[in-house]
């Protein structure tokens, strides 16, 4: 059956025939080349591993689809068929790896429920115990009550008085120490030297305040002089160009001597000219804004240069610029990016404080957690001083320093739960999350463990809740060093439903983090157990927590 044509049909049954795959050279010797490929690139590979095969093969065949033009809508649909399968079995698989967790912390579930009814007559043995030795300590210290009130009894009885003895006075005479020469002599030498260094700070620190008045009326005479002279150069300077367009108009004029015009006549020409040109430059630079702080003299901007200069004077809270103009002194600071001269001003407490001081700081600062271009600390003192305490807590924690942070919440603040949920969607970090899920010295936890891994969930911060849930698996528990502190925590965690606990699970299966959800799906596990065994102790003995108060979960 031979081709006809480039339609590539056939006579019998009219149906399009695809061309031959392999038609000419080239497509042997991309056949040789594909094989080649293949070859090297599986010797690379681990033959043991399934998918580094898959990869390679899945190359080639991408290799021969864009080669074979003819052939590629078949081997297109073929490769999409054989992808499908493939993340079939894949999806298989990992349904079974969970369900296999699943079942087994479900097959365990019995034996959960039969320790803890153990441990809870263990429990009931040891309360006895105690109460025993309660009662026994009890007896022991009415005894010792009787005996001292009869010791003390005695002791009244005895009527001769004790003898008080004579103490020896080791205390020097007064005056004795004014006859020692040597004391008198070290004594002399430290005021000799005291004086001295008054003497030298009065004469260099110190000054009259006449002197002050006086080099105030110096630099006043000074500036109208520099005035004077700066209107003098401007007269000169322009009598200078006057005479210059005069004296090439006149050059100019008896190099051609135009007919019917004088040299007068064209000097007067070239001066209007030179005028109108002059105008014309001074309007345009008019249009330029007062405050325009573009220009520079010696690395400074004139608005720069008045705040630098405005802040020596304010040294008295009176004479402090009120909080609009420091307002704008702060904003010239951080536009230039002179921290060092607003923290100077900040530190010698040059400026009228406001919150929109304290947040325009605040916000300057673009670093990561921890702060280090000391915008923090600066906004920190502006908050301290106005006594807003929340946002000097924020700028504490971006600071890296969450200790202080809360040190401050406990002595100035008095934080509920969104307060502190707040605190970690403003400034979250892996050490916040640790001090907010551990338990404190009151034995309690400010957030738990469930809604805090969820507030960053809701902000899409992976890169900090899932470093934290493998750091809180791989740390011991202070209680139970056998069981990890990720694991008490969610035992703790009263607040997080079981679906929200699944969502969870789900979320770190999707990103890759298998190991880290079933050890979540663990904890859940021995949780939910924790509380069917609960409710089922509770419907079978429902006096036994009433009359011992004893809390199965603890």
């Amino acid at each position: 059956m031979s081709d006809t044509g480039s339609g590539y049909s056939t006579p019998t049954s009219g149906f399009m025939r695809l061309p031959p795959i392999v038609t000419s050279e080239s497509d042997r010797q991309f056949l040789r080349v594909l094989n080649d490929y293949i070859e090297v690139e599986l010797r690379k590979v681990n033959p043991e591993d399934d998918e580094q095969r898959y990869i390679v093969y899945k190359t080639a065949f991408n290799k021969i689809i864009e080669h074979v033009t003819a052939y590629q809508p078949l081997l297109t649909t073929i490769k999409k068929e054989y992808e499908d399968t493939i993340e079939a079995i894949k999806k298989a698989q990992r349904e079974a790896t969970f369900l296999h967790g699943k079942l087994k912390a479900m097959a365990s579930e019995p034996s959960t429920i039969r320790n803890y009814r153990k441990r809870g007559d263990e429990l009931e043995e040891r309360v006895n115990i105690v109460k025993k030795d309660n009662e026994r300590l009890h007896n022991q210290l009415i005894e010792l009550k009787v005996k001292r009130m009869e010791r003390e009894k005695q002791e009244k009885e005895i009527t001769e008085p004790p003898k008080r003895e004579l103490k020896k006075d080791h205390r020097l005479i007064p005056g004795e120490r004014f006859t020692d020469k040597e004391l008198l002599h070290t004594k002399l030498e430290e005021l000799d030297r005291q004086l001295k260094e008054l003497t030298i700070s009065f004469k260099t620190r110190y000054v009259p305040k006449t002197r002050k008045t006086e080099l105030k009326d110096n630099l006043d005479n000074k500036v109208a002089h520099r005035d004077m002279l700066l209107r003098q150069g401007q007269f000169y300077k322009a009598k200078r160009q006057r005479l210059k367009v005069a004296s090439e108009a006149a050059q100019a004029y008896n190099r051609e001597k135009p007919p019917h015009q004088t040299v007068g006549d064209t000097v007067m020409m070239s001066l209007q000219y030179a005028a109108m040109q002059a105008k014309k430059q001074r309007e345009a630079v008019t249009h330029v804004e007062d405050d325009d702080v573009q220009l520079r003299i010696n690395g400074r901007t004139p608005l720069l240069m008045f705040c630098d200069a405005l802040m020596p004077s304010a040294g008295s809270e009176n004479a402090r610029p009120d909080a609009r103009l420091s307002l704008e002194c702060v904003e010239c600071a951080l536009y230039e990016n002179r921290l060092d001269l607003l923290s100077h001003w900040v530190a010698q407490k040059r400026l009228t404080f406001s919150e929109e001081i304290g947040h325009l700081i605040k916000d300057h600062c673009k670093c990561k957690i921890p702060c280090r271009c000391s915008c923090q600390a600066l906004a920190q003192n502006v908050f301290i001083k106005l006594k807003i305490y929340k946002e000097a807590i924020v700028c504490l924690l971006k600071q890296g320093r969450v200790k202080a942070g809360l040190d401050v919440v406990r002595q100035r603040c008095n934080f509920s739960r969104e307060d502190y949920e707040e605190l970690l969607r403003m400034s979250p970090s892996i050490q916040l999350l640790h001090t907010l899920v551990e338990v404190d010295n009151k034995g309690e936890r400010h957030l738990p463990i469930g809604c805090a891994i969820m507030n960053l969930m809701e902000q899409n911060k992976f890169d900090l809740a899932l470093p934290f849930i493998q750091e809180m698996q791989n740390k011991p528990s202070k209680d139970d060093p056998h069981t990890s502190a990720f694991h008490a925590a969610v035992l703790d965690d009263h607040g997080t439903s079981l679906h929200e606990w699944n969502e969870l699970v789900h979320i770190l299966q999707d990103q890759g983090y298998n190991e880290t959800a079933m050890g979540l799906l663990a904890a859940i596990t021995v949780l939910q157990a924790m509380k069917n065994a609960l409710r089922t102790s509770q419907e079978e003995f429902p006096t036994l927590g009433q009359s011992e108060n004893i809390d199965v979960l603890s």
